[in-house]
């Protein structure tokens, strides 16, 4: 007989799947506003984030977000330098607070179980990137915080997604500059995704680009 899974796990599910019409134009707008009214007021009286690249940011999707992982303040980041709604795949300890993970599902972000990765997961990621109202994917292929703010090893999987759906990849780098403010750069989309190696390569030679902050970056 097996054993019942503890309530946390169970509710999990909830997270997990969802179709691409969970992904709706009326939950795009919804993220916008909340984003634009709440988050980032207070993320930019607070942190006073500085933000380059901004030409490069598509005013339309779908397209895949690739950043890397230095603080838990990456996903609203990340969202202010390229303003557009972003489904974040985000790992499931985020979920555990019932009303945390209902904000989180009503913003578009779903749940990783980053030991024991499932096909509700994948099947979500891939459903964001077919959605009518054309959302963006969030993804830390890092996997993991860096402790250091250098770039890790990427996880394999963002190659083999972009080359199977076709979608071009924007790359998001974050540091702190020498008075510990955060710098978001994002850069050139990439674009050629038919070779999922390759594609891992250019992902993370990007990333280690744009967090190097011995280059002079342009608003």
């Amino acid at each position: 007989m097996s054993e019942t899974p503890p309530p946390f796990e169970r509710d999990l599910k909830r997270y997990k799947g969802f179709s691409a019409s969970h992904f709706s134009k009326a939950r795009f707008y919804f993220q916008l506003f909340v984003l634009r009214s709440f988050v980032l007021p207070f993320l930019i009286l607070k942190y006073h984030p500085k933000r380059y690249g901004l030409k490069y940011a598509p005013k339309t999707g779908p397209f895949i977000v690739a950043a890397n992982h230095i603080s838990m303040l990456d996903p609203p980041l990340v969202s202010y330098a390229v303003n557009y709604p972003i489904a974040y795949m985000a790992k499931k300890e985020l979920f555990q607070n019932f009303w945390a993970a209902e904000f989180y599902r009503s913003q578009g972000c779903f749940a990783l179980d980053r030991d024991n990765p499932d096909s509700a997961t994948l099947k979500t990621a891939f459903n964001v990137l077919k959605s009518p109202a054309k959302w963006a994917l969030g993804l830390f292929p890092e996997g993991t915080r860096s402790t250091t703010g250098e770039v890790l090893p990427l996880k394999k999987g963002i190659g083999g997604l972009a080359q199977k759906t076709n979608t071009p990849i924007l790359p998001v780098g974050i540091y702190r500059d020498e008075n510990n403010r955060f710098v978001v750069t994002v850069g050139e989309m990439i674009t050629d995704v038919s070779d999922a190696e390759k594609v891992q390569e250019k992902v993370y030679e990007a990333l280690v680009h744009l967090t190097d902050p011995s280059w002079k970056r342009e608003d």
